[in-house]
């Protein structure tokens, strides 16, 4: 009998064994990825937002950067000025700069 296809077999299988093994990995890690309880990996504790408007000088000292004297500042130019108008207004407030926007950019609100 003639061989119609030049087929190497070896291969064939070699490629068949790793698409089997590519499905057999892929599909418990989709159908576990459902099922995972993704609580578990975040930080129990809750972000608590800081308004700059409104939050007293204990709730700004609980930002990165903010001590006392800073959150005291920022009180008096709220008092001075009014409501900040944006977050990046906060730097207008002496000795708040860029980083301490960035560092509590996930806690800030106005």
């Amino acid at each position: 009998m003639k061989k119609l296809f030049n087929v190497n077999y070896t291969s064939l299988l070699n490629n068949c064994r790793l698409c089997f093994l590519c499905f057999a990995f892929l599909l418990p890690v989709s159908v576990l990825a459902n099922t995972i309880d993704t609580n578990k990996f975040i930080d129990s504790k809750s972000i608590e937002m800081v308004s700059i408007n409104n939050a007293t000088v204990k709730e700004l000292t609980s930002l990165k950067g903010v001590g006392k004297v800073k959150a005291q500042a920022i009180v008096n130019f709220r008092k001075e000025y009014g409501s900040f108008t944006s977050l990046n207004s906060l730097t207008k407030v002496k000795g708040i700069g860029e980083k301490v926007l960035i560092e509590n950019k996930n806690k800030l609100t106005l």
